[in-house]
């Protein structure tokens, strides 16, 4: 770092160099002769007279201030400009100062490149599924699988993305869109834990902002929404994040993905106790085979835009109320995938009659913006900086010193 030394001086007065015997020249030269009236053997007697006055010396200074309060008062030639001079280079630095702290605190908020947010690990599990559907499932088998809670208790899915990041339905908020009265639950199998389970509430996280679709009409298609934590999760075998990809084509008609959630088991049938999740494999179904049972007379509506569908043409196999949010997930080569969010049906498992999701390949462009926005910021500048700053904003503008004449 460098520092400018800013000239805090005022302009000496312009003067000839004093003789060596410290008297001033128009003094000395009266008494040699050589100024007016001065006579030749005068040197001795200046000399004498000097050494005999002992207020001499403090006459002189007295008498060099009252010069230099007067030329100050009345303004020295050229002294006026040198101090707007001085001035002008001051606020210049200040200007130029403030500048480089406006762009050191911009630039600790906002990244030059910001980190890819979906590139960490995901979609990992220590628990392997089973063949079966519409069942308990086991702790950690699901870790990404959050319960979205208004008031404390379960409303809505959710899915883990990241430590501060949480992927849900937007008509889960049709109740509430203030972040103050959602929280998320982790690491539980039960969507209504026991009171003296403290590990439950421990992995409880506040919700501190919520970002529903730009494109959500109040209804279905665009039904997603963002829920940024007010502090990060904890990760453990039993909670961990989901994968999302930019496109699920290779996922279409795959047999095997998997949907969760504490919903209904049957409509108009509650999750009896203990409110375990449950867990169920479900067919993607194309959306020209879904459109096509759902032309049907009863019940007709157009699979479009970022819908997608998943279930069983027989039925007996799907989401249902309550379920709204939660994840539904296809794995490859491993690694697990979400790749619908619970949004809506007709019924619950009917035959013909699928449910649909959200398809989050066609959100993951929002998805990664609204994360890179809205994240945490990088730390600022250090206290120490920060002092350091002020300090030499206030060395810059201190008043200046004079510099007496001698």
């Amino acid at each position: 770092m460098f520092q400018v030394q800013p000239n805090r001086a005022r302009p000496p007065i312009s003067k000839q160099p004093a003789p060596a015997n410290g008297l001033s020249w128009g003094l000395l030269a009266k008494r040699q002769g050589r100024g007016p009236g001065g006579s030749g053997g005068g040197h001795k007697r200046a000399t004498q007279w000097a050494a005999s006055t002992p207020g001499l010396q403090t006459r002189k200074e007295s008498g060099r201030r009252r010069v230099l309060e007067q030329q100050e008062a009345e303004g020295a030639p050229g002294a006026g400009e040198a101090a707007m001079g001085a001035r002008g280079g001051t606020l210049l630095l200040l200007l130029l100062l403030l500048l480089v702290v406006v762009a050191v605190l911009v630039s600790c908020v906002r990244p030059e490149n910001p980190p890819d947010v979906l590139s960490g690990p995901c979609g990992h599990r220590t628990v392997p599924s089973r063949v079966i559907g519409g069942e308990d499932s086991e702790l950690g088998r699901w870790p990404w699988q959050g319960s979205l809670r208004l008031w404390g208790t379960h409303s809505c899915g959710a899915s883990l993305l990241n430590r501060r990041w949480v992927l849900t339905a937007a008509h889960c908020f049709e109740w509430s869109e203030d972040p103050d009265e959602w929280t998320v639950q982790f690491g539980e199998l039960s969507a209504v834990p026991s009171l003296w389970n403290l590990h439950a509430y421990y992995n409880r996280y506040q919700v501190e902002n919520i970002f529903v679709s730009p494109k959500y009409p109040g209804t279905y298609p665009y039904d997603i929404a963002l829920l940024r934590l007010s502090s990060s999760v904890t990760f453990t075998k039993d909670i961990q994040p989901i994968c999302l990809l930019p496109s699920t084509f290779k996922f279409e008609n795959r047999t095997d993905c998997w949907v969760t959630g504490w919903g209904d088991i049957q409509e108009e049938t509650n999750l009896p106790y203990p409110y375990t999740l449950q867990e169920v494999q479900v067919a993607i179904i194309n959306n020209s085979m879904c459109n096509h049972l759902f032309e049907k007379s009863d019940f007709r509506m157009n699979i479009w835009g970022d819908m997608v569908c998943a279930g069983n043409p027989e039925g007996g196999k799907d989401a249902c109320f309550g379920d709204s949010g939660g994840p539904l997930v296809c794995d490859q080569d491993g690694l697990w995938y979400q790749v619908g969010v619970v949004s809506w049906g007709v019924g619950c498992g009917r035959p013909n009659r699928p449910g649909v999701y959200t398809n989050v390949s066609q959100h993951f462009s929002w998805i990664r913006r609204t994360m890179i926005n809205n994240g945490t910021p990088r730390p600022g500048p250090s206290p120490l900086l920060l002092v350091l700053i002020v300090s030499w904003a206030r060395w810059l503008l201190g008043p200046a010193e004079p510099t007496w004449p001698v």
